[in-house]
């Protein structure tokens, strides 16, 4: 029997915000913006309050999002603050590239982090370098991702990797290119971001092409942030998990 989408039990995961900046966002568009970082004292007493507060099936379960997070400066006691605290999955969303500097990769997941998503803007080296406006910083994120994939390989954890890719005006030629990129590392699920995409209006047929180059490359596209109508079947519309703020 078929279960309707919105029946699907998900798992959930609370949002902890470390701060703002330097996940990768395209720089014609003038999203760049300062990174600041708020304190760990005031992220770890977020985590905190969600591991006491899960009421949401099995966990806790956190995302430490908001910014790039190998740009903290107490990112290591962040995490392990966050597995004291009984978290039960952590994901990190990151541009990559720390991933691939020296002890990075290993010292994440023996801190505990188990699910990565890498943002990508682009499929290839030049339009992904290009829109960040940084030279090898595709090569960089993709040598990251596949050192947090070989370190969880030799230490024997079980991991997950997803993707995102924010849409904007410069990269929607290039979206789908960046889920069969993220495909081809192992990422089983794409998320297609939308929220930064308020002033384009894609070519008819944009969204298959997005979500069955995906599916080609064995990954699964899901869209949000804006409302493609019947432009997109429903299940690419919904998330492989919920997601939440910390409670206040």
């Amino acid at each position: 029997m078929l279960v309707p989408v919105a029946e699907v039990p998900l798992i959930a995961f609370t949002e902890i915000v470390l701060g703002h900046g330097g996940l990768p966002a395209c720089g014609h568009c003038g999203a760049q913006s300062r990174t600041a970082m708020r304190s760990a004292a005031h992220v770890v007493e977020d985590l905190r309050l969600a591991a006491r507060s899960w009421s949401q099936g099995p966990g806790p379960n956190v995302v430490l999002g908001g910014a790039e997070p190998f740009l903290h400066p107490e990112l290591p006691s962040i995490v392990t603050a966050a597995r004291a605290s009984g978290v039960r999955r952590l994901m990190i969303t990151s541009g990559g590239e720390a991933l691939a500097v020296g002890q990075n990769a290993m010292g994440s997941l023996d801190a505990g982090v188990r699910l990565l998503e890498l943002v990508l803007l682009a499929g290839a080296p030049a339009p992904h370098d290009d829109l960040l406006g940084r030279q090898g910083a595709y090569e960089a994120a993709l040598a990251g991702a596949r050192a947090f994939l070989s370190a969880a390989a030799l230490r024997g954890y079980d991991i997950a990797l997803f993707g995102r890719v924010p849409v904007c005006r410069h990269n929607t030629a290039h979206v789908a290119g960046a889920g069969a990129a993220l495909g081809a590392l192992g990422a089983s699920a794409v998320f297609v971001d939308m929220s930064t995409a308020a002033d384009v209006a894609p070519a008819a047929g944009w969204f298959d092409s997005v979500a069955d180059t995906g599916m080609v490359n064995r990954t699964w596209a899901w869209f949000s942030g804006s409302d493609p109508g019947a432009s997109v079947s429903a299940p690419h519309l919904a998330a492989p998990w919920s997601l939440t703020a910390v409670a206040t």
